[in-house]
C-alpha cells in the first residue's frame, strides 16, 4: 500500500509539473538559461588562460583528429561548376598563410583589417588569418562606392583594404582610389589571381600566441555597419565576448551536430551571415558558402551541399515561395533554417511547401542590445519573433519595458505634460521597447560615433536619474510569451488621426492572391495632415494585366481598419531590396505619389501609381491630372467615420496577427474561455511579479520535480513515465440529440469532435435553432433507393449519347485511343482554360512516371468571360502564353524570334528550321470533338457566355492568335479536363497497364472513361466532316461523358428550395442540373441560401438573440449589412470543407471564418454548429451523387467483371481477399475529392449500396488522386499529336524521344487522324 501511495504520489507530481510546464514553458527557460551559463562559464576559463581570441575555438576544432580530414567549407559559384571543398587541415593552413601575408603588408596586433571581399573561401581565411595575429576585419558592404565607402574606412581607420578581384568591385574601389590612398593613408591589395597564388604559396607557419595576448574580452571580432539607409553607415563593434554565444546554443536549438552542414549564401559582411559562418567554424559544422543569394541557385545548392541548415534575412522566405514549384522543394536534408525577417503571411506556407522541420526567427538589432529567440515546430510558435516562458517574463520584467510612442511629434517617447515621465504600456498592447541601463558602458556604442551613440539614450523615463536604451523597435508580447514585431519606429506613420503599422498592412496585402511582396510606407498628400498609406506592391509581369484590383481593395478594407487601407498602389516593374534582401522604404517615401517624381526619380522610372479615388471601389489608375486636382484641393479624402461594425483601434500601434489562420483569437472568441482564464494568469503574473516566500518555496519544488523527472525517468515503471507514448484515443461516440432522423444522426456521428458543443444544451434558443438546421438538413438526405434509380437512368443516357448526336449526356468520342503507362518523355506544353483561372506551364515527362512541371496561372476577368467576340477571350490567352514564353523559356523564345527576323530579312530563299512546342489545349467546356486537335464549342458552363463562340472550332481560334504573336507553339491536341485526367493518373498509377476513369470533382464536374469503339455506334452515323478519322487499331477510345448535364429533366435527381433559386437565377436555367448539385462552384451558394432562408425566418433563432446573455459568448451576434452573404454567390465553397471539418474549440474556425470572411461578428457555438451541419449535409448529397456516376460507369463497362484489360497493378501488402489483377483503377482530381472531409468514404458508402457493386465490388475500386491532370495529361495528348504531325523523328520538337505504348499506335494515328499543323 504504501508503494502504491508513493507511486501515485510520483506520478501526480509529474503530471503536475508536466501539466505547469506545458502551461509556463519551465525547461525552455531553464534551458535558455543554462546556455546562459555555461557561454558566461566558457568566457571565464579563456580568460583565466589568456587566450580569449576566438582563433583558439576555431584550431582546437581544426586540430581534432576526427576533423582533419572532413570538409570545413564547401564553395561553388553556380550549379553550373564543380564545387570547392576545403578540409579542416586546408583551411587552418590557408589561415596561418593569410596570416603571414597580412603581418607582410603592415598589419599589427590590435588593426583592424578593412575587408571588401564577396562571399567566398578567401573570406574566411581573411578573418580567421586576422584574429590569428590579434587583429579583426571591418566588414565592408561590398556594394558600397563613393563617399558612402570612403566614410566607411575612414571610421575603421584602418591600414589596409583588402578588395575582392570582381570587376564591379575593383571599379568602385578604383573611383575613389586616391581619397583612400591619399585621405586615408590606408594601402589598397587587389586579390587577383596573382596575390592569392602568392598567399597560398606561403609556408602555412602559425603565428606565435604572443599576437594574441592582448586581446581583450571587449575586442571585435568583426567590425560590421548599419544599413545606412537614413544617413551614413555607422559602424558597431562584435565584441569577443559576446562571440562565445555563437556556438553551442545555436546547435542546441537548430538540431545541428558537428559534421552537419550550414548553407550560408547571405551577405557574410552582414551580421546574420558572418555570426553563422562563424558558429560552423568554432563548432565543427561544415559551412557550404554560396556567392550570393539566387533563387535559382537556392534549392540545388542546398541539395549538392547536403546542407542540413540554411541561414535567410528579410525577404528570402518570400522570393523562394514565389518561384514556381520544383522536385527540388523537398527530398533535402534541412532540419532548421535561422535567420530573421520571416514575414506572418510567408511564414506557414513556406515551412509546408518546403518541408522545414524548424524555424529559428531571432530578433536582434546590430547594436545587440535587445535579443530574442523563437523555435518554431509547429503552429503555437508560428509568425512571431521571441518567446519568453514564465521565468524569462519575470526575469526581464523591468528590463524590457513597452511604453508609449508620441507620434504627433515625430516618433518619439510621449510624456506626461505634467510629470514629464513616459507611459509604460501592458506587454499584451505593446509599444517602443526600452532596455533598462545602469550605465552608458552597458552599449558597446557605434565605433568612433560618440554623437550617435548618445542619441540611443533615454534618460528620466519613469523617474529622475534613471537611464534606458532606445531600440527603435515596437513589439508586443502574448499572455503565453510569444513576442510579435509590430513595426520599426519610422516606419510607422500617422493618418487620419491614427497610427498606422506598415508591417501590419503589408502582410495583411501579402496575403492577397498575386501579390509577391509589399512593402508599405505613409506617404505626404497635398492638402492633408499626416501621411497617406502607399503600398509598393510586386506583382509578376505574366500576372500584371489582369491583376483584380477590385478584389484587392475589397481584401484590403475586410482585413484592415479603415484608416490603414492604402490610399495608394505603386506597382513596381522589379523587386529593389537592399543588399541584405531587407525592404528600403527611403527613396520610395521619398518621391512620394507626385507622378513627376516618380518619373524622375532612381526608385523605378517604369513604375504605375494607382489610388483608392474616393467613391471607388478599385484601385485606378493616378496620373498627373489626378495630382493636380488634390494639389488644388478639389480632391479630398473624408475623415473615416467609427462604427459598430468598424471600431476605432487603439490609439497605440495596430498589432500584427501572430498566424492569422489558426491562433488569432477575435475579441469575442477571447470570451470563449470565460474571465476565469484571465484571472487566473492575472493572479500568476502577481505572484510571479511579488514573489512571496511560499511561492518561491513552489517555484523551488517544481523545479525539483522538474530534475526529478529528468533524471530519475528511465528507472521508472512505464506507468508513472510522463512520456511514453499515449494509447490511441477512443472513438467518439455520437452526441445526443434531438432527433430522430437517421440522415442527420449520422452527420452528427460523423462531425468531428469538439467543445463545447452548446447547440445539445435544452435551452428555447438552442433548441429551436437545433430544430431548424436539422430540418433544412433533412432536406439533403439522398437515400440508396434514390441512388440506384439514378444509376439506371445515368446508364441508360449514357447508352443514349453513344448511339444518338445531341443526347442529354454528350457522351463526346475524343479520339485518344490508348493511356499512357509510364515511360513516355518529352518537354511539351499544356495551357488549361478550366473555370474562372487560365494556367499555361511547360511539362518534362521522365519516363518513369514522374514529371517536372513549370507554371503560371492569372485570374480571368468576367468582363473576358462574358465578352462579345471571342477574339477578346482567345487573344487574352495567347498573351498569357507569350509572357510564360519569355518568363521560364525565354532562350527557346528569343531563339524563335531571332530566326523569324532572319527569315524576314534574308526573303524566301533562306530556309532556317523552326523549334516549336506542341501545346495540349485543356478545354473543360462541351466540344463536338472531330480530331485530335479539331473541335467546337457546343454550349458554354462556369459562368461564361460568349455566343459568337458557339459552334467555332476553339483550337483554330487559339493558333489564329498565336500565330498574331508569332510565337513558337502549335495547338496539337485538344483535351478536356477530365481526359486529361485519366491520362495523367494511368502515367502516374501503379497499374501496369491503364486506368478506366478520369473524373472531376472540383469547381466543376465531369468524366471521361475508356469504352468500346464498337458500342459508340454514332460514329457511323456522323458525316464524315463531323466524325472524322477514327483509329481503330485498339478497339478502344475515350469519351468525354460531359456528365454535368445529366438528368436534365430532374426525374431522379434530389430538388430542394435552394436547388431551384439557384437554377433560376444561374446564367443558364435548365441545364448542368447535375453538375449544379455536386460542383464546388454551386456548393457554397446553396448552402448560402440555405442559411439565409434560416436568417430571413423570424422563428429561427440564427445568427440573432436577444440579448447577450442567450450568446454563449456574451456579444450580440450581427451580421453586417455589407455581408457577402446578401449577394449571389457571396458564400465560397472552400466554407464548407473549413465548417464540415472544424474540430477546434466551440468551432472557433469556423466563427472567425464568419467574421472575417463573411462580416457575422460574434456567431455563437450555437450558430455554427447549425452551418456546419447543413454544411455537412450538402457535402454529403454531393459525394453519393458524385458516386452515382462512378457507378454507372463501372457497371455500363462490364469492368467489375473482366478488369484485367484496364489495369492491373502489384500486390498491396495485407489485403489477401482482393487480387490486383481484379482492381479497376480511376483517378480523380478536384478540390472537393482533395480537401472536403470524408468526400470519399461517402462515396464508398454508396457505391455499397449499389447492388451491381456491393462491398466486394466497392473494395475492388481504386480512387486515387490524378496529380495535375489538366497539365501532364495534356502534355501526354500533345505527345501523341506530335509524333502523329511530325513523325518520331522530327528535329523541329523540343521534347524527347517517345516510349511506351505509342510507339506501337504510331503508325495507325498518323495514317488516320486528320491534325491541323
Amino acid at each position: 500500500m504504501a508503494l502504491a501511495a508513493t507511486a501515485a504520489a510520483i506520478a501526480g507530481t509529474t503530471a503536475a509539473a508536466a501539466y505547469l510546464d506545458a502551461k509556463y514553458h519551465l525547461t525552455k527557460d531553464l534551458a535558455d538559461i543554462r546556455d546562459q551559463r555555461r557561454t558566461a562559464k566558457l568566457g571565464q576559463q579563456l580568460a583565466k588562460q589568456n587566450r580569449r581570441s576566438l582563433w583558439y575555438l576555431f584550431e582546437a576544432q581544426a586540430r581534432l583528429p576526427i576533423n582533419q580530414d572532413k570538409p570545413c567549407i564547401w564553395y561553388r559559384t553556380t550549379p553550373k561548376v564543380e564545387a570547392t571543398v576545403y578540409n579542416w587541415t586546408q583551411v587552418y593552413e590557408n589561415c596561418c598563410r593569410w596570416a603571414g601575408f597580412l603581418l607582410e603588408q603592415g598589419v599589427e596586433s590590435g588593426d583592424l583589417v578593412g575587408t571588401y571581399i564577396q562571399n567566398s573561401p578567401e573570406f574566411m581565411f581573411n578573418m580567421l588569418g586576422s584574429w590569428a595575429i590579434g587583429c579583426a576585419p571591418a566588414m565592408i558592404n561590398y556594394n558600397l562606392g563613393g563617399d558612402g565607402l570612403v566614410h566607411c574606412l575612414k571610421v575603421a581607420g584602418s591600414k589596409v583594404l583588402v578588395v575582392d578581384e570582381d570587376a564591379a568591385c575593383r571599379e568602385r574601389v578604383e573611383a575613389v582610389r586616391s581619397r583612400i590612398e591619399g585621405e586615408l593613408g590606408m594601402r589598397i591589395v587587389i586579390l587577383d589571381a596573382a596575390t592569392k597564388a602568392a598567399i597560398f604559396a606561403r609556408s602555412p607557419v602559425r603565428p606565435q600566441d604572443t599576437y594574441r595576448d592582448a586581446v581583450t574580452g571587449v575586442f571585435p571580432i568583426f567590425l560590421f555597419y548599419t544599413s545606412g539607409t537614413t544617413g551614413m553607415p555607422k559602424a558597431c563593434a562584435f565584441q569577443t565576448q559576446r562571440s562565445y554565444g555563437l556556438g553551442q546554443p545555436r546547435l542546441r536549438t537548430t538540431g545541428l551536430k558537428a559534421g552537419d552542414v550550414w548553407y550560408d549564401c547571405m551577405p557574410l559582411y552582414h551580421g546574420t551571415g558572418c555570426t553563422v559562418a562563424i558558429a560552423c567554424m568554432i563548432t565543427g559544422l561544415t559551412l557550404a558558402i554560396g556567392r550570393k543569394f539566387s533563387v535559382r541557385n537556392f534549392w540545388p545548392d542546398i541539395h549538392d551541399s547536403k546542407a542540413n541548415s540554411f541561414v535567410y534575412v528579410g525577404e528570402t522566405a518570400r522570393y523562394l515561395l514565389a518561384a514556381p514549384a520544383s522536385p527540388l522543394d523537398k527530398g533535402h536534408k534541412l532540419k532548421a533554417m535561422y535567420g530573421n525577417g520571416m514575414r506572418p503571411d510567408v511564414w506557414v506556407k513556406f515551412q509546408e511547401r518546403f518541408a522545414i522541420p524548424t524555424v529559428n526567427e531571432f530578433f536582434n538589432s546590430t547594436e545587440g542590445m535587445f535579443q530574442l529567440l523563437n523555435v518554431c515546430s509547429g503552429p503555437f510558435h508560428a509568425a512571431h519573433v521571441g518567446h519568453h516562458g514564465a521565468f524569462m517574463r519575470r526575469r526581464f520584467h523591468e528590463l524590457y519595458v513597452p511604453v508609449e510612442i508620441d507620434h504627433e511629434k515625430g516618433d518619439t517617447i510621449w510624456r506626461d505634460p505634467t510629470t514629464r515621465f513616459a507611459r509604460r504600456k501592458a506587454y499584451e498592447e505593446g509599444g517602443e521597447i526600452l532596455v533598462k541601463c545602469q550605465s552608458e558602458a552597458e552599449f558597446v556604442g557605434y565605433w568612433n560615433n560618440p554623437s550617435a551613440t548618445a542619441s540611443r539614450f533615454e534618460r528620466d523615463v519613469f523617474r529622475k536619474g534613471d537611464l534606458y536604451y532606445r531600440t527603435g523597435d515596437a513589439l508586443r508580447r502574448d499572455t503565453d510569451g510569444r513576442w510579435f514585431f509590430m513595426d520599426r519606429l519610422g516606419d510607422t506613420f500617422r493618418w487620419k488621426s491614427e497610427n498606422v503599422s506598415t508591417a501590419e498592412v503589408a502582410e495583411a496585402l501579402g496575403r492577397f492572391p498575386g501579390v509577391v511582396e509589399a512593402n508599405v510606407y505613409g506617404v505626404e498628400v497635398p492638402g492633408h495632415d499626416g501621411r497617406a498609406g502607399c503600398a509598393a506592391l510586386y506583382i509578376r509581369p505574366d500576372e500584371r494585366q489582369k491583376f483584380d484590383w477590385a478584389g484587392l481593395l475589397g481584401h484590403a478594407r475586410k482585413a484592415l481598419p479603415k484608416y490603414a487601407v492604402p490610399v495608394f498602389v505603386r506597382v513596381v516593374v522589379s523587386q529593389t531590396p537592399m543588399h541584405n534582401n531587407k525592404q528600403n522604404k527611403v527613396p520610395l517615401r521619398k518621391e512620394g505619389v507626385d507622378p513627376q517624381k516618380v518619373r524622375e526619380g532612381d526608385a523605378g522610372k517604369g513604375d504605375v501609381l494607382l489610388w483608392a479615388k474616393p467613391g471607388s471601389e478599385r484601385y485606378e489608375v493616378f496620373g498627373e491630372g489626378d495630382w493636380q486636382q488634390l494639389v488644388a484641393g478639389k480632391a479630398r479624402f473624408l475623415r473615416h467615420l467609427r462604427t459598430l461594425s468598424d471600431p476605432a483601434r487603439s490609439s497605440s500601434l495596430s498589432r500584427v496577427a501572430p498566424y492569422p489562420e489558426h491562433d488569432q483569437e477575435l475579441p469575442f472568441l477571447q470570451e470563449l474561455h470565460g474571465t476565469n482564464k484571465r484571472k487566473t494568469s492575472w493572479r500568476i503574473t502577481l505572484k510571479l511579479d511579488r514573489p512571496s516566500p511560499a511561492s518561491l518555496v513552489a517555484a523551488l519544488l517544481l523545479v525539483v520535480v522538474v530534475v526529478l523527472q529528468l533524471l530519475v525517468y528511465p528507472r521508472l515503471p512505464a506507468s508513472f513515465q510522463l512520456f511514453r507514448p499515449a494509447p490511441p484515443p477512443p472513438q467518439p461516440s455520437c452526441p445526443s440529440v434531438p432527433t430522430y432522423n437517421p440522415f442527420v444522426q449520422e452527420l452528427y456521428c460523423r462531425a468531428p469532435a469538439h467543445t463545447p458543443g452548446t447547440l445539445y444544451s435544452r435551452s428555447p434558443h438552442s433548441m429551436a435553432l437545433a430544430a431548424a438546421a436539422e430540418r433544412v438538413a433533412a432536406e439533403f438526405e439522398y437515400p440508396a433507393e434514390q441512388i440506384n434509380r439514378a444509376v439506371h437512368e445515368f446508364i441508360r443516357e449514357m447508352d443514349e449519347g453513344l448511339e444518338t448526336q445531341g443526347a442529354t449526356m454528350s457522351q463526346i468520342p475524343t479520339y485518344v485511343t490508348a493511356v499512357p503507362n509510364g515511360t513516355e518523355k518529352g518537354l511539351y506544353m499544356a495551357v488549361d482554360l478550366g473555370g474562372t483561372n487560365f494556367r499555361v506551364c511547360s511539362i518534362q515527362l521522365h519516363g518513369n512516371s514522374t514529371f517536372s512541371l513549370t507554371q503560371s496561372k492569372v485570374k480571368i476577368p468576367h468582363d473576358i468571360m462574358t465578352a462579345k467576340t471571342s477574339h477578346e477571350l482567345f487573344s487574352f490567352l495567347a498573351k498569357q502564353i507569350e509572357a510564360f514564353l519569355k518568363t521560364h523559356h525565354e532562350e527557346h523564345y528569343t531563339s524563335h524570334v531571332e530566326k523569324r527576323r532572319r527569315q524576314s530579312y534574308m526573303g524566301k530563299a533562306y530556309h532556317e528550321e523552326l523549334e516549336v512546342f506542341s501545346l495540349g489545349f485543356t478545354f473543360s467546356f462541351p466540344v463536338q470533338q472531330s480530331g485530335i486537335n479539331k473541335g467546337t464549342l457546343i454550349r458554354w458552363t462556369k459562368g461564361f457566355d460568349i455566343q459568337e463562340t458557339i459552334g467555332k472550332d476553339v483550337c483554330a481560334l487559339l493558333q489564329k492568335e498565336i500565330d498574331a504573336l508569332h510565337l513558337p507553339v502549335r495547338v496539337a491536341a485538344l483535351v478536356n479536363d477530365t481526359v486529361g485526367t485519366l491520362m495523367a493518373r494511368s502515367y502516374t498509377s501503379p497499374g501496369k497497364t491503364g486506368t478506366l476513369l478520369g473524373a472531376i470533382f472540383g469547381t466543376g464536374t465531369n468524366g471521361a472513361y475508356v469504352e468500346k469503339l464498337s458500342r459508340i455506334t454514332k460514329l457511323s452515323k456522323m458525316a464524315s466532316k463531323d466524325a472524322g478519322d477514327v483509329d481503330d487499331s485498339t478497339g478502344e477510345m475515350i469519351v468525354n461523358t460531359e456528365w454535368g448535364s445529366f438528368d436534365n429533366h430532374l426525374s431522379v435527381l434530389p430538388v430542394t428550395p435552394y436547388d431551384r433559386s439557384l437554377d433560376a437565377e444561374s446564367n443558364n436555367p435548365g441545364i448542368q442540373m447535375f453538375e449544379k448539385r455536386v460542383s464546388g462552384m454551386f456548393l457554397g451558394e446553396i448552402l448560402r441560401r440555405a442559411i439565409m432562408d434560416l436568417v430571413r425566418d423570424q422563428s429561427v433563432p440564427l445568427f440573432s438573440d436577444e440579448h447577450s446573455n442567450q450568446n454563449d459568448v456574451h456579444s450580440t451576434t450581427n451580421i453586417h449589412d455589407d455581408s457577402s452573404l446578401y449577394k449571389q454567390w457571396g458564400l465560397d465553397t472552400s466554407f464548407l470543407s473549413i465548417a464540415s471539418g472544424d474540430n477546434s474549440v466551440g468551432l472557433k474556425a469556423t466563427r472567425q471564418t464568419l467574421d472575417n470572411e463573411y462580416g457575422v461578428s460574434a456567431a455563437s457555438a450555437e450558430d455554427a454548429e447549425a452551418v456546419r451541419l447543413i454544411a455537412s449535409a450538402i457535402g454529403k448529397r454531393a459525394a453519393r451523387l458524385s458516386a452515382v456516376a462512378i457507378a454507372a460507369v463501372v457497371i455500363s463497362t462490364g469492368k467489375l467483371g473482366a478488369p484485367k484489360d484496364i489495369a492491373t497493378t502489384t500486390t498491396h501488402a495485407g489485403d489477401a481477399e482482393i487480387n490486383e489483377d481484379d482492381i479497376v483503377d480511376i483517378g480523380v482530381d478536384g478540390s472537393l475529392v482533395e480537401f472536403y472531409p470524408n468526400f470519399e468514404e461517402y462515396i464508398r458508402e454508396a457505391l455499397r449500396e449499389v447492388p451491381e457493386i456491393g462491398v466486394r465490388g466497392e473494395r475492388r475500386i481504386r480512387i486515387g488522386i490524378a496529380k495535375d491532370g489538366s497539365g501532364v495529361g495534356a502534355a501526354l495528348i500533345a505527345l501523341v499529336a506530335d509524333r502523329v504531325g511530325k513523325g518520331p523523328t522530327s528535329p523541329t520538337s523540343p521534347g524527347g524521344a517517345v516510349g511506351g505504348f505509342f510507339q506501337q499506335i504510331l503508325e495507325h494515328l498518323n495514317r488516320s487522324v486528320r491534325t491541323r499543323v
